[in-house]
């Protein structure tokens, strides 16, 4: 009884804290995932919530959502035009930052080749997740220079996780064969939802919104078995489902106040519970100012340099910004490395405490560049 009571009043904290999160976000005008995070360093640390499975689960659902509408609201079109330039900012944007700092690493601080690596992995990564919901946030996700940043920030993850894929775990059979089904599956897809929706079209048990969960769902099975991040599936789904609910508004903003009003928001949250404070030391408090300013710099020159070829510089510079936020992937290598023993608790503390401060700083720096795209 006690411990119901208790998860129900974990409930109701985690709730007032997002809620509190969106007020901060609507009054200084700054992205309310940043207060969302914050909101869960405060609640790991001052008020002792942990993860538990019910967030997690929420947090998982939250990830999918965001990367099903970012590949939802992805136009097709312009991609496949501009593919060459997302190739090469992606490119950039990674390499720069991953040789800074496993140059760093290895030979400033003399750190061995495999936390080297994974470091450099894990602080170069973009998260698109935040990317898509700033994105939607300044209402400008459908412009050509958002549709540029939101691909080429796509490549970015895709290299982060076969970086990781190909050091640490090998590219499985699976994950081959998933990739060549998904030709395939974009062809069979469509038919079948065009043939449910119109099917059960009016229906009282919302029967389009079930179809389309127990797909992000079945996302999580075919993820853990092909060793393919669930990110990259869910806006690989997001593509394939544009077709269906193109005709479907109102199915569309139905799935939006799901996603954003309960389940991003809990993604954002349970980023911010990993910051614990437990484990900060002198160390770890010099590695994360130091891997800060090396990450977010060659981060941000890496994208500014390869931006500058094909857009003004004023759009450069808020790409080298909005490529600054690393949350999921770059949260996801951190507890590898961890898991596995490759890093201690204070190197752990001291990427986590980047990934989330830098989201930050390019959260507030992006305020002052709003106008500029």
């Amino acid at each position: 009884m006690q411990e119901h009571l208790a998860i129900n009043s974990n409930c109701v904290i985690v709730a007032v804290l997002i809620l509190v999160a969106g007020v901060f976000s609507l009054e200084l005008g700054i992205s309310v995932a940043v207060f969302e995070i914050l909101a869960g360093v405060f609640a790991a640390n001052f008020l002792g919530i942990e993860p538990k499975p019910w967030i997690d689960f929420l947090a998982n659902f939250g990830l999918l959502g965001l990367m099903f509408f970012a590949g939802f609201e992805t136009d097709f079109p312009m991609l496949k035009k501009n593919w060459k330039t997302s190739i090469k900012v992606g490119l950039l944007s990674f390499l720069v930052p991953m040789l800074s700092v496993f140059i760093l690493c290895k030979f400033a601080l003399r750190m061995n080749e495999l936390e080297s690596v994974l470091l450099s992995i894990g602080l170069s990564t973009t998260s698109l997740a935040l990317v898509y919901s700033v994105l939607k946030e300044k209402n400008v996700i459908r412009s050509k220079a958002a549709q540029g940043i939101l691909s080429a920030s796509m490549v970015v993850d895709l290299l982060s996780m076969f970086a990781l894929m190909s050091l640490f775990q090998g590219i499985s059979y699976a994950a081959v064969v998933v990739v060549i089904m998904i030709p395939l599956t974009k062809v069979i897809v469509p038919h079948i939802g065009h043939w449910l929706f119109r099917r059960y079209r009016g229906n009282q048990i919302e029967f389009q919104i079930r179809f389309i969960l127990l797909s992000l769902l079945s996302l999580v099975v075919v993820s853990q078995t092909s060793e393919i991040h669930v990110a990259v599936l869910a806006f690989v789904g997001g593509f394939f489902f544009s077709e269906i609910l193109e005709h479907h508004a109102i199915i569309e903003e139905k799935l939006k106040s799901i996603v954003f009003g309960l389940m991003a928001p809990i993604f954002f949250f349970r980023a911010g519970l990993t910051v614990k404070f437990e484990f900060v030391t002198a160390g770890a408090i010099y590695l994360a100012l130091l891997f800060g300013f090396v990450a977010f710099v060659s981060k941000y020159l890496g994208t500014f340099l390869a931006v500058r070829k094909f857009l003004k510089p004023s759009m450069a510079r808020f790409s080298g910004l909005i490529f600054n936020f690393r949350l999921s992937f770059g949260i996801v290598v951190a507890t590898f490395g961890l898991e596995k023993g490759m890093i201690t608790p204070e190197l752990f503390f001291a990427m986590i405490s980047v990934i989330v401060l830098t989201s930050i700083l390019s959260s507030i720096l992006l305020k002052t560049h709003a106008h500029e795209i």
